[in-house]
């Protein structure tokens, strides 16, 4: 009922999760999409607007954008 809320990457190298995006109202779309230097680009919708996280192994160096 809630919906999905939060997109969440794992790294598989080290267990280690954080969270990519968080809607407390809903996300309606998530993409991951390959990138060509063997990373993940993921974009999400909600709110009428496209989010999106380019290169998600910046998440796991600098933590999720406040």
């Amino acid at each position: 009922e809630t919906g999905l809320c939060e997109v969440i990457a794992i790294s598989l190298h080290s267990g280690d999760r954080v969270n990519a995006l968080k809607c407390v109202l809903g996300i309606q779309k998530v993409v991951a999409t390959p990138t060509s230097d063997g990373s993940i680009r993921i974009a999400a919708a909600w709110a009428f607007k496209s989010h999106v996280i380019e290169d998600v192994r910046k998440l796991f160096v600098a933590g999720p954008a406040a």
